[in-house]
């Protein structure tokens, strides 16, 4: 007994020492766990966009510069007012050159505008630079008061009349440092593409299988479907869904292209939406008891209006679920008459008579069997022996076998 107890303590002693954290995981060669990155929600299987538990950089991954050794690095940046125009159309373009470090001793912001768009003049308002043409198709912008860190102009421009749609007008904008040596170049100009569109209709509408009120507990599946009426090219795509919180689809779109934020859904579509041309999202829904006697509706719409849509009466659209109650299940009812059945409760067949008379047997008056009927049971009983017999000898003949 005292030898037990002495190799229970010194196997307890050993367990001690490689219990520490992480001791099995680093003795099996299995790394200890660690805490695994957040996900962001998602509904129906769909994620959502957002992303979560990036790794941190490590302490000598980057460290920032020495104080006074940024460098140069100059910087262009470009906004448009618009992102598509008429031909003929008149806007505005906001530019920026600026040194995010050190200042160099020359800063001129340079704009360059396509072939089909003429230079107007310079706007008021937030600024401080004057823009010139200076040769070819490119404006030359400089600081009022001379400084040398930032130049912000806004300039007015033209695109010219019968340009056909879908043109591309390509502006530049760029920090130009003189003789200056930029460290980081890349960021020196800023372009930007703005297309010349035409009228085109995108319309919207849903549509719901089975059609009518929807029963409690049932599944029906509704259509969003997006068609560009034109007559042009539509850079409209991109819908969204207001399913709000009492609700949500039981299926829909995966991501990509669709997306959820609370109580909405988003699906992207990037590129042309052609004339004549079309695209839908299928959605399943299915609602709870409770649900019955309610009116449930969904709002679908394009994601942002388009200022070449001429009809916006048709960019969004509503489907409505009128919620009923379930129809109830029938129950069997028991039969009123009894149920036939293969037994001889049912009477008998006649047997034919031997004096003929229609197939039933003669009446006798006294109830008593007639001759015809001791006639039937001498044959009766006549095959009775008969049938007795040969099944005696039958069986004799089979034990003789064995």
């Amino acid at each position: 007994m005292r030898r037990r107890w002495a190799g229970l303590v010194a196997g307890a002693a050993v367990l001690a020492l490689g219990s520490g954290p992480g001791a099995w995981a680093e003795e099996s060669g299995v790394p200890s766990p660690s805490p695994s990155p957040s996900v962001s929600p998602s509904v129906s299987g769909v994620p959502s966009p957002s992303v979560s538990g990036s790794p941190s950089p490590s302490a000598d991954s980057s460290s920032p510069a020495p104080k006074g050794k940024a460098g140069i690095d100059a910087t262009a940046r470009m906004w448009p007012d618009l992102g598509s125009v008429w031909a003929g159309e008149t806007f505005g373009i906001w530019a920026i050159a600026e040194n995010l470090f050190e200042t160099t001793p020359s800063l001129v912001l340079r704009l360059t505008l396509p072939e089909g768009v003429t230079y107007l003049g310079n706007m008021a308002g937030q600024t401080n630079g004057t823009c010139a043409p200076s040769g070819g198709r490119t404006l030359t912008c400089v600081a009022d008061d001379g400084n040398t860190k930032q130049v912000m102009a806004k300039v007015r421009v033209k695109v010219a009349d019968g340009l056909p749609p879908m043109t591309k007008l390509d502006f530049r904008a760029a920090a130009d440092i003189g003789d200056a040596v930029d460290g980081n170049p890349a960021n020196d100009v800023d372009d930007w593409t703005i297309r010349v569109m035409e009228p085109a209709d995108v319309g919207v509408t849903w549509s719901m299988s089975p059609a009518g009120p929807v029963a409690a507990g049932t599944e029906v599946r509704t259509v969003f479907t997006v068609t560009n009426h034109g007559p042009g090219v539509s850079g409209s795509g991109t819908v969204k869904f207001y399913p709000g919180f009492d609700h949500w689809p039981t299926s829909m779109p995966s991501y990509p292209p669709c997306w959820v934020d609370p109580g909405v859904i988003i699906c992207d579509r990037m590129g042309d939406l052609a004339p004549g041309e079309t695209f839908s999202y299928s959605f399943t829904w299915k609602f709870p008891k409770k649900a019955a006697g309610t009116t449930y509706r969904v709002r679908g719409e394009l994601y942002s209006a388009s200022r070449h849509d001429p009809v916006s009466a048709n960019d969004q659209a509503e489907a409505v679920f009128r919620i009923v109650k379930p129809k109830p299940t029938p129950k069997p009812t028991p039969s009123s008459g009894p149920t036939p059945s293969g037994s001889s409760s049912a009477p008998p067949a006649p047997a034919p008579s031997v004096a003929g008379g229609g197939g039933s047997l003669a009446v006798t008056g006294s109830g008593g069997l007639g001759a015809v009927g001791w006639g039937a049971v001498g044959l009766v009983g006549v095959g009775g022996a008969l049938f007795g017999a040969g099944w005696t000898r039958a069986r004799r003949r089979a034990l003789d076998e064995r």
